[in-house]
């Protein structure tokens, strides 16, 4: 059997909590303990489907099962999404569609934790963890990723939300040269102290510690009410087997109408909030996902990272005070980083970020590297509101940087159809 397995819809029976937390130290996903208890309509009707998008396969890593998607030109320039700390890949699945239509190679995964990936037990949430999980992705795919053989795509892109942006800058920085493009939106890391509603649940939580608490689905009730209050989620019972979901699916007279949370493949229609109830009602590992990324992850400590990569970018060093020779100037030198904020936006206050964004990076006004830091409409969730305008942002701004700097790597990526010319970008 390959070690990388194909998505398989049904599975003969659940699979229990205890019995995965038998055979290794994981937590299963809503894969093993949801959806072999329901039918292809009822999952249909989740509010993530396991067919949200095409290309689905599950691979087995030493820390679990994780869910990627991959789909589009195999030819086309290779595009890595990284979710938030609260979302799942569902939140990209437009971005991810209108980039595919131009002809780019889209890759998205479930974080450790979330939607239908596996929890780990015994490793801190850490951007460590989850820097080798993209690399877990793109060695799992059936075309390269890696390398510089392919003239088309010799790199990576990488376009990542909220703590999704602090993983993504520290892949950067430990693959400088494999890294073509970074883009984030709403980047969590460079912030004077975590967002406030996260702070209660921090300092209530502060002693939780992943290696040793193997509580597998967090079932004391104020722990539950501290996250979804921290969450903006309606408190819930500790998921059971099978899980409350399931019972919601079977009775569709509820009160609460499901009918809204059927997306068409081919266009999805994602309730962020819903989604992310849905992970704190069904997925067993969810909360210990969130509780360990609230004491590890680098919501104000990224800092470093940012620097390090900035170092790298430029040509220097990435180790301070190094004896060593300095470095060629990585891809992103030429490319530069692209930031998107939201004009509302109560985490990331824009001025803030730009302003540091510029002190560690540089502006990007010039003719090479930098950062250009741009606003949308809306508040820290803005990305899926306005997913057709980051389609337009990204697609614009990997056309001027091509434009601009004949030296950059250009792309045969833009497929407008077959038959058809293709637009370099």
């Amino acid at each position: 059997m390959s070690r990388h397995s194909r998505l398989s819809i049904c599975t003969s029976l659940p699979l229990t909590v205890d019995d995965a937390m038998k055979n290794r130290k994981t937590i299963p996903s809503p894969r093993d303990t949801l959806l072999p208890t329901l039918s292809r309509e009822q999952m249909a009707r989740l509010p993530y489907p396991p067919n949200i998008l095409p290309g689905a396969r599950d691979v087995d890593t030493m820390y679990g099962i994780m869910r990627v998607y991959e789909f589009g030109p195999e030819n086309g320039r290779k595009v890595v999404f990284v979710h938030g700390e609260a979302t799942a890949l569902p939140i990209f699945a437009r971005i991810a569609h209108g980039l595919a239509k131009k002809g780019c190679r889209v890759l998205l995964f479930d974080l450790w934790g979330h939607g239908y990936s596996d929890a780990p037990l015994d490793v801190p949430y850490d951007t460590r963890l989850f820097t080798t999980q993209i690399h877990f992705a793109i060695t799992s795919s059936p075309i390269p990723w890696t390398g510089s053989n392919n003239k088309h795509s010799p790199g990576i892109s990488l376009i990542a939300f909220s703590l999704g942006a602090s993983i993504a800058v520290d892949f950067a920085s430990t693959y400088p040269y494999l890294t073509t493009s970074l883009i984030l939106l709403a980047p969590i890391g460079l912030l004077q102290s975590p967002p406030a509603a996260y702070i209660p649940l921090i300092q209530q939580h502060s002693d939780h510690n992943p290696i040793t608490d193997h509580n597998p689905t967090d079932t004391d009730t104020e722990t539950r009410t501290h996250l979804a209050t921290a969450l903006s989620l309606t408190p819930t019972p500790a998921p059971t087997e099978p899980p409350p979901w399931h019972q919601l699916l079977r009775t569709p007279t509820e009160q609460r109408s499901i009918n809204t949370l059927i997306p068409p493949v081919s266009h999805p229609l994602i309730s962020p909030a819903a989604l992310t109830q849905w992970q704190f009602d069904t997925h067993h590992g969810f909360s210990h996902a969130i509780l360990s990324i609230l004491r590890e992850a680098p919501f104000t400590s990224a800092t470093a990272a940012y620097d390090k990569l900035a170092r790298l970018m430029r040509g220097e060093n990435a180790v301070l005070g190094s004896a060593s020779c300095p470095s060629s100037p990585s891809l992103l030198h030429r490319n530069g980083v692209l930031v998107l904020l939201g004009d509302e936006d109560e985490i990331v206050p824009g001025e803030e970020a730009e302003e540091d964004l510029v002190r560690i990076f540089g502006s990007g006004d010039g003719e090479e590297g930098g950062v250009e830091v741009r606003f949308l409409r809306g508040g820290h969730g803005f990305v899926w509101p306005n997913s057709e305008v980051v389609v337009q942002e990204v697609v614009g701004w990997w056309g001027l940087r091509v434009r601009k700097d004949s030296r950059a790597v250009h792309f045969d990526a833009f497929t407008k159809g077959e038959g058809e010319e293709t637009e370099v970008v």
